[in-house]
């Protein structure tokens, strides 16, 4: 029974590279054009019989004829080896390497298949012809042209992934099986792992005498297991070429993406090389996971804040800016705001660096500042594709914030985010890049600022009497008195939170709104102090207040809002 192909090959337009053809230098005789003619035939009959070679044997087929081949595919086997063994690699697809050649039964094809997979590849054997396979050794004459490479992408299936989530009960259970897997295998566990436990980044650290696997799970790094030179030095070859990275630079940063092919769904996969001392580190974010489940009021937000948000989620105009640290959330806020606003009705349209989360109805486009398409470029071209809300990634300079605020003054409700510490220093921070204090007022809707915090398991969780100092501490933050006898919660850890005591995250806000009086003191150049205070006489809850309203209702505990928080 003759085996289909696994992966039908489609022949890519390379301009770049272009087949091989004789230059006319003269009229052709009727002899050439007979011996051309006769050639032509030729090498058809030879493409049929190979087909037909190909079905009885069982393999796929392929014609390489004019078929681009990346040079760090090519590159794998060497050009030597190449033509010995009459085999060459010609593409990668869904995590495997495709090998085409003239006899898959000869030793050496033999022996470089078993060394790719001592090497951690799977790959996949293709019939073609003599002609064929010499023409693509052609390719070995380009190499050294550097070409970029396309991303790539894997596949794990949700039935896997299902029965993976059964077996694996606790972190000590992935590394267990993590150590008893055949490298070819220890990658596709690795991201399988990570999906199983939520982390949003994978890191990959080699150390003096070992290399370290651990993952951000809820924002905090956690140890899994260790891994050899030897597996991590094909490990990392794997990651390169699904990432489109070349195999050979080893003394700088690369950064490139694949994806994750899960059932229906396509998780991206933002991939970070750093050399070190003790070789090139590797981290992989995960992006994207579960935004068809964001919603506002699934934030976090205290009933109080979120009546402020969805009032001014209702305005047609106007500018509104969640603040914070790298990793506190700001994307997945500003994401949940344009799920909760998108309606048919609506044109959407985002700039983003990177692309996080792929949602259905809107415009995603990404910088690439190599092009000369950066925020301001993208933000300048998108007013005028007549939309009615833009989301951009982030404000970081004058020409974007103008273009910002002059897009929300006239008739767009537009998002962006801002690295401050607390909302109010979102105005300072505006005045220090140079936007005019006449525009702040008018323009600024809302500044959102916010952290994550870890939430406590709620299987084992443990309650204990604060000391007076800690209610003194709390009824301070508060301005106000607590309960007598109020109780508070810490972690503990069981089996459904890993034993880490922690399980989900959710957010601390605090919400600054403009009014009459805080444009004016923008006018006057007031000091940043005196923003925050008519904000909070206003009606504003500090970060500092929320948080502690979730250490009192058993949400997150106290130790916990201040490893996030300048309490």
């Amino acid at each position: 029974m003759s085996k289909k192909p696994l992966f039908p090959i489609k022949e890519p337009e390379h301009p770049e590279i272009k087949p091989v053809q004789e230059e006319k230098i003269r009229k052709e005789t009727k002899k050439e054009k007979m011996e051309r003619t006769l050639k032509k035939l030729q090498v058809k009959y030879e493409e049929q019989a190979t087909k037909k070679k190909a079905k009885s044997l069982g393999y796929p087929y392929v014609n390489l004829y004019k078929f681009y081949i990346r040079p760090d595919i090519l590159n794998l086997v060497s050009e030597e080896q190449a033509r010995d063994a009459g085999l060459v690699p010609f593409d990668q697809i869904e995590g495997k390497l495709l090998l085409a050649t003239t006899n898959p039964n000869r030793d050496r094809v033999k022996e470089i298949i078993e060394s790719f997979k001592k090497r951690g590849f799977k790959t996949q054997i293709y019939l073609a012809s003599k002609t064929s396979l010499k023409q693509s050794l052609l390719g070995y004459k380009i190499t050294k042209k550097p070409i970029k490479t396309a991303q790539t992408q894997i596949k794990i299936s949700e039935e896997s992934l299902s029965s993976l989530s059964k077996k694996i009960k606790t972190l000590q259970d992935l590394e267990a099986r993590i150590k008893t897997l055949p490298i070819t295998e220890i990658l596709d566990m690795i991201f399988a792992g990570a999906l199983t436990t939520r982390a949003s980044d994978i890191h990959i650290e080699p150390q003096k005498d070992k290399v370290r696997l651990r993952y951000r799970i809820d924002g905090v790094l956690h140890d899994i297991t260790n891994i050899s030179k030897d597996s991590f030095k094909l490990i990392l070859s794997r990651i390169k070429l699904l990432s489109g990275l070349k195999l050979n630079v080893t003394k700088t940063a690369q950064d490139g993406g694949f994806s994750i092919k899960m059932g229906p769904q396509e998780i991206d996969v933002r991939t970070s090389t750093l050399p070190t001392d003790f070789g090139e580190t590797a981290v992989l974010r995960i992006l994207g996971i579960g935004i068809e489940k964001l919603k506002v009021d699934g934030l976090g937000m205290n009933e109080h804040d979120f009546t402020r948000v969805k009032e001014v989620l209702k305005k047609p105009n106007g500018l509104l800016l969640v603040t914070g640290p790298t990793g506190s959330g700001k994307t997945t806020t500003l994401y949940s705001f344009i799920n909760y606003i998108n309606s048919p009705g609506k044109k959407i349209i985002t700039i983003e660096d990177p692309i996080e989360y792929r949602l259905v109805g809107i415009s995603q486009t990404q910088i690439n500042p190599d092009k000369g398409y950066d925020f301001a470029t993208g933000l300048r071209s998108i007013v005028r594709q007549d939309p009615d809300v833009i989301l951009v990634g982030e404000i970081r300079d004058l020409e974007t914030a103008e273009i910002a605020i002059n897009a929300g003054l006239t008739g767009h409700l537009v998002f962006s985010t801002l690295h401050t510490n607390d909302a109010a220093g979102a105005i300072p921070r505006l005045l220090d890049i140079g936007v005019r204090s006449t525009l702040i007022g008018p323009s600024l809707n809302v500044v959102i600022a916010q952290r994550l915090v870890r939430k406590l398991c709620q299987y084992c969780k443990e309650t204990y009497k604060p000391s007076k100092e800690i209610i003194a501490r709390i009824e301070k933050i508060l301005n106000k008195k607590i309960k007598p006898n109020t109780k508070l919660h810490k972690p503990k850890g069981c089996i459904k939170c890993d034993f880490i005591g922690y399980h989900g995250r959710t957010g601390i806000f605090e919400i600054f709104t403009m009014n009459e009086k805080i444009e004016e003191l923008v006018r006057q150049g007031a000091e940043f102090f005196e923003y925050k205070k008519e904000a909070i006489r206003y009606g504003m809850t500090t970060m500092a207040q929320d948080g502690i309203e979730k250490v009192l209702q058993g949400t997150t505990s106290l130790e916990e809002l201040e490893r996030v928080t300048e309490m």
